[in-house]
């Protein structure tokens, strides 16, 4: 009966450790302000799904294999924390991320591409330009046949996928 009995308090002291920590997510709204706002972004949703993931797994796991309540909780909490400490930084850093701006066509202007279709005396060819990191490819127009794999500099915006170009000399 020890068995069985054992497993019933592991398995209530997993759910009441769940609902304490899902306090965090519950936002009670006064005035605009949150009141169980404590460690900011850090212990965000994100965080708190990998500490109780971690928290749970390694928990049963040791449980099943010592049969030791104690010692699953504890390693359930070290490793919860470690990894939910884990997730939230690295949602942290995803959010703050900086990324390049968005490659704008007139922010082109005067900038070397590669012509990649040949671009005809009275019509498009295409043109590759690698852009704040950017692999773009945009039609273009010359004055004068330009063959493939020519080196071009863009001298104006036709549209927001074409440009003009001359032959880079």
């Amino acid at each position: 009966m020890a068995g069985p009995r054992r497993s019933r308090r592991a398995r209530r002291g997993v759910e009441l450790s769940g609902t304490v920590l899902d306090l965090r997510q519950v936002t009670f709204r006064r005035g605009g302000a949150r009141i169980l706002d404590f460690a900011g972004d850090l212990l965000s949703g994100t965080s708190l799904a990998g500490l109780l993931g971690a928290f749970g797994f390694v928990g049963a796991l040791i449980l099943s294999l010592t049969g030791a309540l104690a010692l699953a909780i504890g390693g359930g909490i070290v490793v919860g924390v470690l990894i939910g400490l884990g997730a939230g930084l690295l949602a942290l850093k995803l959010r703050d991320s900086t990324d390049d701006p968005t490659v704008r066509t007139p922010a082109l202007v005067g900038r070397q591409a590669t012509v990649i279709n040949a671009i005809p005396a009275d019509g498009y060819g295409e043109i590759r330009i690698v852009a704040s990191g950017h692999l773009t490819k945009l039609n273009a127009r010359a004055p004068e046949p330009i063959e493939a794999g020519a080196s071009v500099y863009i001298t104006g915006v036709l549209s927001a996928t074409s440009v003009s170009v001359d032959r880079l000399n």
